[in-house]
């Protein structure tokens, strides 16, 4: 037999969103104060989800849309829309863990 050539390996983002499935994170200081209310800031959720998709994937993440207007409340859920640089496109679904809007990833799926 052959030894297999010296190949760098491929980045495979796919691969690693679908193995990230399941992972859990948790984010402190999502919270933005709104009117009659508070709501977790989307952007501050946005960062918090490119910052635990690529730290449990090696996936680069281009950008993540977190909706607006997600009420402060245990056991609330929401979802935000990830997209990595090489074009997938993956769902992270987040609930949030208490008052202080700690909020923690629960699930990433493919999108």
């Amino acid at each position: 037999m052959r030894p297999a050539p010296d190949r760098p390996r491929r980045d495979r983002p796919a691969r690693r969103l679908r193995r990230a499935a399941g992972i859990a994170a948790c984010a402190a200081g999502l919270l933005a104060a709104g009117c009659g209310g508070q709501a977790i800031d989307p952007e501050k959720a946005s960062i918090a989800v490119e910052y635990d998709v690529e730290d449990a994937t090696g996936a680069r993440v281009d950008h993540v849309t977190c909706p607006s207007g997600v009420e402060v409340e245990a056991g609330n859920r929401f979802e935000c829309r990830v997209t990595t640089v090489g074009g997938e496109v993956a769902i992270a679904e987040l609930e949030v863990l208490n008052e202080r809007a700690d909020v923690r990833l629960i699930r990433l799926r493919k999108g």
